[in-house]
């Protein structure tokens, strides 16, 4: 659904990715609709956090909400390109509005 931003300007220590996202419906079932990562790309992809977000951790339909995922950036990885991806199920329509680093 979404890959990006490859920045290299994260700091090093404790960081919150940020995503801001909407559903159509949170109450059908309770599957998983999007998986949250932050990867770094400069090491081939490492996985350095991921969380997945269920239909119902949305408290309204067709309504911007923020979910955090924190991740720790060790000092070897300072400068390299760090990925915030949004991975789709196919289990409902989600929106996108953006991702950044708190």
């Amino acid at each position: 659904m979404q890959y990006g931003p490859y920045t290299t300007v994260t700091n090093v220590g404790e960081n919150t990715a940020v995503w801001k996202l909407m559903v159509d419906n949170n109450n059908a079932d309770n599957l998983g609709v999007v998986t949250l990562e932050v990867v770094d790309a400069s090491d081939g992809g490492a996985l350095l956090a991921s969380r997945t977000i269920t239909r119902q951790q949305f408290s309204s339909t067709w309504h911007y909400e923020f979910f955090t995922v924190p991740f720790y950036l060790d000092s070897w990885r300072s400068g390299h390109q760090l990925e915030y991806r949004t991975l789709w199920h196919q289990t409902s329509y989600v929106r996108e509005d953006k991702v950044g680093v708190n």
